[in-house]
C-alpha cells in the first residue's frame, strides 16, 4: 500500500464504496518498509476513505500471507499483522480477517501447495482458500447493510 494507493481514494464517488477489502504488506516488507510504516500507512488510508466515504466498511482482509520465498519474512509478517489487528480492534468500522492460519500446515509451516512456480504467488487452490474465508464473512457481515440500502432506495 504504501503511498500508491492513498492518492486513488480520493477520486471515487462517495456512493459507490460501502465496504473495501485490502490486501497489502507483502511487497512493502519485502522492500524493507518496517512493521511500523505499513500500520502507520493503513491508518493514513483508513482516515482518507473515512473522509470520502464516512460510512464505508474496512476488512483489513488478508493479514499477510506467508509464501515460500518470502518465509524468513514471516516473523515481520507476524508483527505486522498483529499491529493491524490492534488497530481494527479499536475502531468499529474496521475489521481484520485471518485467512493465514488455512494457509499453514499441522506443523505451522506455509503449505507449497497453494503457490506457482515462483513459490510467491498463489494458484488457484490458493484463491479458493482466500474466497473460502472471504465470501461467508462478507455475505455474513454485509447482509445487514445491504438490506439496509436496499430499504433505502425503495422508499
Amino acid at each position: 500500500m504504501t503511498r500508491s494507493i492513498l492518492p486513488t481514494v480520493s477520486s471515487y464517488p462517495t456512493n459507490l464504496a460501502r465496504a473495501i477489502v485490502v490486501y497489502e504488506g507483502d511487497n512493502d516488507l519485502a522492500r524493507g518498509y518496517s512493521s511500523e510504516q505499513i500500520a502507520a500507512t493503513f491508518l493514513r488510508f483508513v482516515d482518507r476513505v473515512h473522509r470520502q466515504l464516512p460510512e464505508s466498511r474496512i476488512y483489513y482482509f488478508l493479514s499477510i500471507k506467508p509464501s515460500p520465498k518470502r518465509w524468513e519474512l514471516w516473523p515481520k509478517m507476524q508483527e505486522t499483522n498483529g499491529l493491524i489487528a490492534k488497530i481494527c480492534q479499536r475502531h468499529p468500522q474496521l475489521t481484520y480477517v485471518d485467512i493465514v492460519t488455512p494457509m499453514l500446515d499441522a506443523k505451522g509451516l506455509v503449505r507449497t501447495d497453494i503457490f506457482t512456480n515462483d513459490n510467491l504467488h498463489l494458484n488457484k487452490e490458493g484463491y479458493v482458500i482466500w474466497r473460502d474465508v472471504l465470501k461467508p464473512f462478507l455475505m455474513e457481515r454485509e447482509a445487514t447493510f445491504e438490506l439496509k440500502a436496499i430499504s433505502q432506495s425503495v422508499k
